[in-house]
């Protein structure tokens, strides 16, 4: 199991950058399995079918089109999962859990480790099949709800993370929540200084 350093960025895993391709290439690939079909059409027996020689040019001048637009938008799609991946990372410190997202608009957020109450993982069919998943940090919020009195968690999400860095991930946050937990609820006394009693009686 891979140990999570402390202050050092971590991208998502290799499996989540393979599933940011393959579902952004879904569109392109399908663009162009319709217009390789309607390609080879034009030079067989649905040819034949047609009424005259422009409209097999039109269909092959669309399908030819069809396939350059597909290949294109493809190779633009790879391009963004790929910095998608690049610029998705989180890091953990002694006191907090830090996450960077963003492509053209970079942000940060900062997750002190007593607010984090838990971390969720969550899977669908397809997920199962990429071998990624989806990381929920509940967290709890400085909003006091009207009805119960308490804090009001929230939730930081995680998405396309590999399920080989989803457990340490899950266990060394909830370890150092836990820690940070005790260190409120038992603080370390403080130094007390001394002061011997004379009597003077």
């Amino acid at each position: 199991m891979e140990q999570i350093q402390h202050n050092m960025y971590y991208h998502y895993g290799s499996k989540s950058l393979s599933a940011k391709i393959i579902r952004r290439l879904i569109v392109p690939v399908i663009i162009l399995l319709v217009s390789a079909i309607a390609l080879v059409s034009t030079g067989g027996d649905v040819a034949s079918q047609l009424q005259s020689a422009t409209s097999l040019d039109i269909v092959g001048f669309l399908a030819k089109f069809g396939i350059g637009i597909a290949v294109i938008v493809g190779l633009v799609q790879i391009i963004i999962a790929w910095l998608d991946y690049k610029n998705s990372s989180f890091m953990i410190s002694e006191n907090a859990l830090y996450i960077r997202t963003g492509i053209l608009n970079r942000s940060e957020i900062s997750i002190p480790f007593r607010h984090i109450n838990n971390v969720l993982q969550f899977q669908n069919v397809t997920d199962r099949i990429l071998s990624i998943c989806r990381c929920e940090v509940e967290i709890q919020s400085e909003e006091i709800s009207t009805t119960t009195g308490q804090q009001v968690p929230e939730q930081v999400v995680l998405r396309d993370v590999d399920t080989a860095l989803m457990l340490p991930l899950r266990e060394t946050l909830l370890s150092h929540a836990n820690t940070q937990r005790m260190i409120i609820a038992n603080p370390t006394p403080e130094n007390h200084q001394y002061t011997p009693f004379n009597n003077q009686g």
